[in-house]
């Protein structure tokens, strides 16, 4: 399951993808590593039914999160539970990405894997926001859902978070709670590659599209046996 990935597309460009007319262009800088609590686009439906493309922090807070020290981000939420829930319901959001970093772990040590669309083309993930007042100020967060892997992504982790295909980027948003549901699934990824990157991906300090390089694996037969 996601937890750093890659958005480069700018902002004035996502607007276009994804069909929002109102609102202004969030103030986002490309992100070769954005990371738990950072400030990601997502595409929600506001309170006047409006389709908005805005910042939110990725880590999911509702009414109940009152503290955050001490509190690990909710980042992602399994989705054949969440989608039972009122926030599945009614708070569905999209979040545009370019490309995600899955981690295996190889001989003990976290390897991580860069997965993407060959074209290098935008997709959407399937997630939840919420608008979390804060000590100072309300701010709009995120989470992402999960599902079972698929078959490109088993190899290097149980999980994968939930890929929403462009056609189906409406009914997501719109649809009704069942339709929505139906949409829970894993992704076959098709048109995707994936392939082992640098370990600097495995630092929030890092941040510079050499993360996206493909390397050899320093233990090619460690990987294979890990993933079989």
């Amino acid at each position: 399951m996601c937890r750093s990935e890659v958005i480069i597309t700018d902002p004035a460009k996502l607007l276009e993808l994804f069909d929002v007319h109102k609102g202004p262009i969030p103030n986002l800088r490309p992100r070769w590593n954005l990371c738990p609590t950072d400030p990601g686009p997502i595409v929600r439906i506001d309170e006047q039914g409006d389709r908005r493309l805005e910042a939110a922090i990725w880590d999911y807070r509702d009414d109940k999160v009152t503290e955050l020290k001490g509190r690990r981000p909710l980042i992602n939420v399994q989705g054949e539970r969440f989608k039972s829930s009122t926030a599945f319901e009614t708070r569905r959001c999209l979040v545009p990405t370019n490309g995600f970093y899955e981690f295996a772990r190889i001989n003990g040590k976290p390897q991580p894997f860069f997965f993407r669309r060959e074209d290098w083309g935008v997709f959407a993930f399937g997630g939840a926001w919420s608008m979390w007042q804060g000590p100072a100020e309300t701010k709009l967060t995120y989470t992402l859902l999960t599902t079972p892997p698929s078959k490109l992504v088993a190899e290097v982790h149980e999980r994968m978070s939930l890929v929403v295909d462009e056609a189906d980027w409406e009914t997501w948003l719109t649809g009704t709670k069942a339709d929505a549901a139906k949409l829970v699934r894993a992704n076959p990824l098709a048109g995707f590659v994936r392939y082992p990157v640098s370990t600097r991906a495995n630092s929030v300090r890092n941040d510079d599209p050499s993360l996206v390089e493909p390397v050899e694996l320093e233990d090619e037969l460690a990987f294979r046996l890990t993933a079989g």
